[in-house]
């Protein structure tokens, strides 16, 4: 599998050496109008990580989804509300400006797999957040949970109410590793990628 290329549009002046570390190819921008074209060169094979400090950031997000590219947010200050001002315009990621290397890494791998990347410092305030206004979960499993043994069937509910890992595993009275395994098997048995995803497929249905 091709690696898709990386650009990063930032502000003169602020860089992070981590960037070219981990995509040693990687392009460093300054302007909405110059990341497009060279989206458009890359005939959307690409992936622009996007500074949300960067005036009009979230028109350079729209931009470089509408041609093609998955977009990652990189912030300086990280906040629930830029979080979902930027999966609103279009981003598939967030993170923070100085993340490793090896998160960043993971970070691209992800968006261009589509799915989403989320800081978890931020997922459990989000999925708080929305778990208050999503329907109630039907007290009896659906179908989908069906597929799911009793123990993953409560780690499901306990994410649909917003818990934590730690939270859930203090709950049901087992590790969070213990929670984490039980998350990959549900997420692999119902088709989803995340807990985002497996909240609103739970509460959609």
């Amino acid at each position: 599998m091709t690696e898709a290329a990386q650009l990063f549009v930032t502000t003169a002046g602020f860089f992070s050496p981590r960037w070219t570390t981990c995509f040693p190819d990687a392009e460093l921008l300054n302007s909405l109008d110059e990341a497009i074209q060279r989206v458009r060169q890359l005939n959307g094979d690409v992936v622009v990580w996007v500074l949300t400090g960067l005036e009009q950031w979230q028109a350079l997000i729209r931009a470089a989804t509408d041609s093609g590219a998955r977009v990652i947010a990189i912030s300086r200050d990280q906040s629930l509300a830029e979080l979902r001002e930027s999966l609103s315009h279009g981003a598939r990621g967030y993170v923070h400006a100085l993340s490793s290397t090896h998160l960043l890494y993971q970070a691209s791998q992800t968006v261009s797999a589509g799915a989403l990347w989320l800081p978890e410092s931020l997922i459990d305030q989000l999925l708080s957040a929305v778990s208050t206004t999503l329907p109630e979960m039907p007290s009896k499993p659906t179908a989908s949970l069906d597929q799911l043994t009793t123990r993953e069937q409560d780690v499901a509910r306990a994410v649909t109410d917003g818990l934590s890992n730690k939270a859930i595993a203090r709950q049901l009275n087992i590790t969070e590793r213990t929670v984490k395994d039980h998350l990959s098997k549900i997420f692999s048995k119902l088709n989803v990628n995340d807990r985002m995803q497996l909240m609103l497929k739970i509460r959609g249905q």
